[in-house]
């Protein structure tokens, strides 16, 4: 072979080399450019799923937060209940001390349906439990005022009350705390 051919195959080989080596490198660069994409991608997903994840949390917190502070409500009314005083003049306030508590009672069934659509199911039924209980004590004190303003007497209703909604209040109380305590574990202690 002459040193003409050798030149010029040693010429092809070097730019068959390197366009071998670029379309290589191209290839293994675009590669890379996807895979970093692809990854981008990935971590954005993650992200918008983390950001999803937290504004359901909150969602969930406040609507708890509300169906609690609704039920808080509801107990504050029963105990403000129980220093209402009866007598024939002072029916009309007593009758405004007796309705108070349901106001607030249709106002925890309005958050209580939020709860329900919040869930999860267990918190559902904890805060269905806390509504029963809250009711049920409620229902007690209404029936020993109602009985009280049969009686023609006067006095506080915390007079008729003694202990007899005792059990209904410690059901209300506890009831309260299994709401709490699956509210957190749904939440993951955030609540």
């Amino acid at each position: 072979m002459s040193a003409t051919s050798v030149a010029i195959v040693s010429a092809g080989g070097a730019v068959l080399g390197a366009m071998v080596g670029g379309l290589v490198t191209g290839l293994i660069a675009l590669r890379n450019t996807r895979i970093q994409a692809r990854s981008q991608r990935e971590r954005e997903e993650a992200a918008r799923r983390e950001q999803r994840r937290d504004q359901q949390i909150e969602m969930r917190r406040a609507a708890y937060a509300a169906f609690l502070d609704a039920v808080v409500d509801v107990s504050n009314s029963c105990k403000n209940m129980k220093t209402a005083h009866f007598g024939k003049a002072k029916i009309e306030q007593f009758e405004q001390m007796l309705q108070a508590p349901m106001a607030k009672a249709f106002i925890m069934n309005r958050k209580l349906t939020v709860v329900r659509l919040e869930g999860p199911p267990a918190v559902a039924i904890k805060a269905e439990a806390c509504q029963v209980a809250a009711l049920g004590y409620y229902m007690a004190l209404l029936r020993i005022a109602v009985a009280a303003i049969g009686s023609r007497r006067s006095g506080t209703l915390a007079n008729e009350v003694g202990d007899r909604c005792k059990e209904e209040a410690r059901m209300a109380d506890v009831a309260e705390e299994q709401f709490v305590s699956a509210a957190r574990e749904a939440l993951g202690r955030h609540l």
